[in-house]
């Protein structure tokens, strides 16, 4: 629901079942345009709202910084409908770590999942820095999915403070110093007895959050054929005169 025309879109789901106390339709009728003007985003929307089991529900809305239709957007969660915050995008491993956590939503963002999965075997070889840059991502991703990994590649990428790099490595050592210990933060490795490796990783809800609004739109969102268009200036926005299909 685009945040200019909410309250008539609202009035269109309601006979769909879809709907708000009017304490929260009226409060959101305010905060979006107030949060839309204050960032001066171009577009901003009201995505839904997500249930919490206890202590409050999530409304979500997403804005994005210019016109064009297929800019990346900006997430923002509210309890109250009234105050907005930010929700950071979530790296891939924990986006995965979050698929396997099966609970509902508790509707407090601090709240702590431990979410566990099984790590490489003793059989699995560990794979050598790349030697050319178009193979940076997949060896990346990697080192940020295993933790161990990570530290010996840093122990490798720095040997010595004084010391001179190779590119592809300096670049390794740049990412893995600037996300990687972010991620590593959350995941703990344990040992087994029969060799093999456990790894936990502690998500917060508020990633989880994050994490669920990506993949339900990557997964579900689509766009009517019609519905968008093409301008001169090759930017992609909503077609005024679509009607439906």
């Amino acid at each position: 629901m685009d945040a200019s025309t909410f309250h008539l879109s609202l009035d269109h789901l309601a006979g769909q079942g879809v709907v708000l106390s009017t304490e929260h339709s009226v409060a959101l009728q305010s905060s979006l345009l107030l949060l839309q003007n204050s960032q001066e985003f171009a577009r901003l929307r009201f995505w839904g709202k997500i249930l919490g089991s206890g202590v409050a529900d999530y409304y979500i809305a997403q804005a994005y910084a210019t016109a064009d239709a297929l800019s990346p957007a900006t997430t923002f969660y509210s309890q109250d409908c009234v105050s907005w915050a930010m929700l950071q995008p979530v790296h891939p491993v924990l986006a995965a770590a979050c698929g396997r956590v099966r609970t509902r939503f508790t509707g407090n963002p601090s709240t702590e999942v431990l979410v566990t999965e099984p790590g490489p075997g003793p059989e699995e070889a560990r794979p050598e820095l790349p030697a050319e840059v178009e193979t940076r991502h997949d060896a990346l991703q990697y080192i940020i999915c295993q933790p161990s990994t990570l530290y010996a590649a840093l122990s490798v990428a720095l040997p010595h403070k004084h010391a001179r790099m190779n590119p592809v490595v300096a670049y390794i050592a740049r990412y893995v110093l600037r996300l990687g210990w972010k991620v590593a933060a959350m995941r703990a490795e344990t040992a087994r007895d029969d060799g093999s490796t456990v790894i936990t990783t502690t998500i917060t809800e508020d990633k989880r959050l994050a994490a669920t609004i990506a993949a339900i739109d990557s997964e579900v969102a689509i766009v009517p054929r019609g519905a968008l268009k093409l301008t001169a200036t090759e930017d992609v926005q909503v077609n005024g005169s679509f009607a439906g299909a």
